[in-house]
């Protein structure tokens, strides 16, 4: 095992019911990205382990989105609370995570996580009023919450569990609490910023603020140094026990957000243009001024971790977080960053590799989700679109977007020589009829053979109209052509060999079947009836066909007979078999992966979670049928089926 591949802590609980599905982790998978399209928020929790984004489907007309939970440590999604109103423009998450304060243009709302029980709270008192920032205290016992007109208010919990608003009085909408909670500070319509007792709200220090409003505010850890950043973009160091500045520093850009590491004496300063100040706590001066990868959201006035050490940047659907000390994007996952396009189980169940757009196929166990080996990083971070494991010694063979074939040993981690092992001919055969836009590879090792669908010669072939795919058959040991059968083969087929490795389906591109006989390539009959456009093939261990067709799931007995329909669900692939034979996994039209008994076509689970937002792309059963794996364009997620 590679001893420098981390491993992504997880438990898999076994439990009592074969039909139960329940996620195990995500692992890896771009591990910032939200499964929605469009970041609207973001907050921290205080204590800075977890952070949260609001988000909204991408190009919908929904009204409803989520707030998705992470853990700063390693990125990981730890859950998604739906059906949020997308009218809230801002929100805050209480440290004990039990309750949210949803701010949106009609007011502000106090939300029990565990019952949905909501509480409206003051907010708007003047037409298209509305909320722009909120935040609780660390013991969750009160809140203050900002309108985009400048005023603030100040929420409490009472004896009952029920809360109460009132507005602060002379308060502009920005503010700031210390990490213990015991003060508050805001800025004040007479220029000035206040310093307020949390248990009161009584003024203890007023700070000199002249010049422009106050529109960004940090306290350091300690909550004895105070940041004050201007409209202007003038900088102002204050501290607790004197009104006049500890330092001013003058500059022009306009500031998104402040975050001050108290330990390293340092503030950052994410300003506008997607930059970043480094300044010196002591002093004010300027020792860095560097440009952030991504654009930091205006709407996240708490970018910044509350030990001012991390920063949090979105930008639409993207999420990364940076280092503040270097100023280096952190490391927090071993997944992929882009869709997964395959997943092909190992012949003992032991491991799974994934494929994907970043240009990598990374192996993992099956058991705990534990990264084994990255392989690929193709220059230009070309897709490896697919990967398939030798049935007989384990290699496994990926194939990238350009016909860039290779063989690897999945258990040592090494690329294996092309010239050194007996696929070297078959792998230059695959290049007979070379055309990099549409050549497509399919079962690449399947059993003792070796199977390409190859595309025309030339663009010339190509863009004729007698252009044709050909499927060809090749012998491992020598490389040999055994068969091959060239009539307008669909590009876009999918393929099934029986598990006998007597005869290969495949699904065209217009929903169409053809069986091959596997000897010497000639086509049988195809089932008997007329199926409405077949999205998926696969076969059972038993060597039944099982078809996903428009109108519904069929399943044949023998490939050759008339195949009977098992129920009128409306399936997709990709299609997964367990290796007992008696589920599949597949997924819907709308998205969702379900679990379906082959016997009578019943729908035993679903995947319920925030992935299923994502698309799914792949699916494999792994750990001898125990564990479903489920791709997605954003995430891997391995998820606990079937009671050990």
């Amino acid at each position: 095992m590679n001893e420098s591949a981390r491993t992504i802590p997880a438990r898999l609980a076994p439990v009592a019911r074969s039909r139960a599905l329940r996620l195990a982790h995500v692992l890896g998978g771009d591990a910032l990205a939200h499964p929605y399209g469009r970041a609207l928020a973001t907050r921290w929790s205080v204590d800075g382990a977890r952070f949260f984004v609001l988000a909204a489907p991408s190009d919908s007309e929904e009204e409803l989105g989520a707030i998705v939970e992470f853990d700063a440590r390693d990125g990981r999604l730890v859950r998604s609370i739906d059906d949020v109103s997308l009218d809230n423009l801002a929100f805050a998450i209480a440290h004990d995570g039990a309750r949210a304060l949803l701010l949106s243009s009609s007011g502000a709302t106090m939300v029990s996580l565990a019952d949905r029980r909501e509480q409206r709270l003051p907010s708007a008192t003047e037409p298209y009023e509305y909320t722009r920032s909120a935040r609780f205290s660390p013991d969750a016992t009160w809140a203050l919450y900002a309108t985009h007109r400048d005023a603030l208010y100040l929420a409490r919990r009472g004896a009952s569990n029920e809360w109460s608003a009132e507005r602060v009085p002379n308060a502009r909408a920005s503010f700031a609490i210390t990490s213990d909670g015991a003060f508050f500070a805001y800025a004040t319509t007479d220029g000035h910023i206040a310093l307020a007792r949390a248990s009161d709200a009584a003024i203890v220090q007023r700070f000199v603020a002249d010049g422009d409003p106050v529109v960004a505010l940090g306290f350091s850890a300690t909550g004895a140094l105070l940041v004050a950043a201007h409209r202007d973009g003038t900088l102002r160091c204050l501290e607790r026990s004197t009104p006049a500045p500890r330092w001013t520093l003058r500059q022009k850009r306009a500031v998104r957000a402040i975050g001050v590491d108290e330990g390293a004496s340092r503030v950052w300063v994410s300003v506008e243009s997607s930059r970043e100040l480094v300044l010196d706590l002591s002093s004010g001066s300027v020792l860095d001024d560097r440009r952030l990868k991504v654009d930091p959201d205006v709407r996240a006035p708490d970018v910044y971790s509350p030990d001012g050490r991390r920063a949090l940047s979105v930008w639409y659907k993207e999420l990364a977080l940076h280092d503040c000390r270097t100023g280096t994007q952190a490391d927090l996952h071993d997944g992929h960053s882009g869709a997964i396009t395959g997943i092909a189980a190992a012949p003992d169940g032991s491991q799974f590799a994934t494929t994907s757009a970043d240009g990598t196929v990374r192996t993992w166990r099956a058991s705990d989700g534990a990264l084994l080996w990255v392989f690929g990083e193709l220059e230009g971070r070309r897709p490896i679109v697919a990967a398939r494991y030798r049935d007989d010694v384990g290699q496994l063979l990926t194939r990238g977007s350009y016909n860039d074939v290779r063989l690897w040993d999945p258990v040592a981690g090494v690329e294996l020589d092309p010239g050194a092992h007996p696929y070297s001919k078959a792998l230059q055969a695959a290049y007979q009829y070379p055309h990099t836009f549409s050549t497509s590879w399919v079962a690449p090792i399947v059993g003792t053979s070796h199977y390409v669908l190859s595309g025309p010669a030339s663009s010339a072939d190509y863009s004729s109209a007698n252009a044709s795919w050909r499927i060809l058959r090749y012998d491992p040991n020598t490389g040999d052509v055994l068969w091959k059968h060239s009539d307008n083969t669909s590009r876009d087929s999918r393929f099934a060999l029986s598990p006998d490795g007597r005869v290969l389906v495949q699904r065209q591109n217009s929903g169409a079947l053809r069986l091959f006989a596997m000897d010497d390539g000639s086509l049988r009959s195809a089932p008997a009836c007329e199926l409405r456009g077949v999205e998926a093939v696969a076969f059972a261990a038993s060597g039944a066909l099982v078809l996903c067709a428009s109108d519904g799931l069929w399943c044949c007995e023998d490939v050759g007979a008339a195949p009977v329909r098992r129920a009128s669900l409306l399936l997709q692939g990709p299609l997964a078999i367990a290796s007992a034979g008696d589920v599949m996994a597949c997924r819907d039209l709308e998205g969702r992966v379900l679990i379906v008994s082959l016997a009578d076509g019943a729908v035993l689970d679903e995947l319920d979670l925030a992935l299923a937002q994502d698309r799914c792309t792949a699916l494999a059963w792994v750990d001898q049928g125990r564990s479903l794996a489920v791709g997605t364009a954003r995430h891997l997620a391995l998820l606990y089926a079937r009671a050990v």
